[in-house]
């Protein structure tokens, strides 16, 4: 048995056996806030976390739901398509200028 002065300056005495010399634990309004905080914490990251998954997921759920029934995307290959489409910006700048042999056509109709 021991005398145990606790911080509100009672005391009491506490039998912790022969075994176990534990250490009580006097939690006052400061823990309880702590503890109260510390809860809303994460309770409030774990809330932010499963709306950002699950706005993500909305977004694409379609996308998700045709590539888990077996599906396979076309590959994006940006560069193939920038490569056809500067070809027919040649050729229609090609085909818009005015061919150099066009003068002796006119020149030979002429006489």
């Amino acid at each position: 048995m021991e005398l145990v002065q606790f911080a509100d300056s009672s005391t009491e005495l506490v039998d912790y056996g022969t075994v176990d010399r534990g250490v009580r634990l006097n939690v006052g309004p400061e823990g309880i806030m702590i503890t109260v905080v510390s809860v809303l914490v994460f309770v409030g990251a774990l809330i932010t976390a499963l709306s950002v998954i699950t706005m993500m997921v909305a977004a694409q759920w379609r996308r998700i739901l045709h590539l888990a029934s077996g599906h396979v995307e076309p590959a994006f290959t940006p560069l193939s398509q920038l490569v056809v489409a500067e070809r027919r910006i040649a050729v229609r700048r090609w085909s818009a200028m005015s061919p150099a042999y066009v003068p002796v056509r006119y020149s030979r109709a002429a006489a």
